[in-house]
């Protein structure tokens, strides 16, 4: 009997491909299914047997272990050259349009306490 083995609605294309090398090149014999015309169905990869099941769960949790670590080393880089966004870095960047976003917050709040009191 078939076995569940990895959802894929949200999964990006391209860690789908990666999946789909990894299982292809570790010989386990899997399909895919779609999630039809009508977006009903379950779009999933499945496997036939208990003993490729076991195998293709060892191998997508070191996959998964590997992708978010590189998946945090890339937001690292990435911050590290561009930096984080702060107030004060927006603020010097584009002054006015910080205040425009900080006086159309202050309008927000002073509407809601003035048209829906206690």
């Amino acid at each position: 009997m078939a076995k569940l083995l990895f959802h894929l609605r949200g999964v990006p294309h391209d860690e789908l491909e990666e999946i789909n090398t990894l299982l292809i090149s570790n010989s386990i014999d899997f399909y895919e299914t779609t999630s039809g015309n009508w977006g009903l169905s379950v779009p999933a990869l499945w496997v036939k047997t208990e003993l490729e099941h076991r195998r293709a769960r060892t191998l997508l949790n070191q996959y998964q272990i590997e992708r978010s670590s590189r998946a945090r080393q890339d937001f690292l880089d990435k911050n590290t050259i561009t930096g984080s966004n702060s107030f004060i870095k927006n603020f010097k960047s584009a002054p006015f349009g910080t205040l425009l976003v900080l006086l159309a917050i202050a309008l927000v709040a002073a509407l809601s306490v003035t048209i829906f009191p206690h």
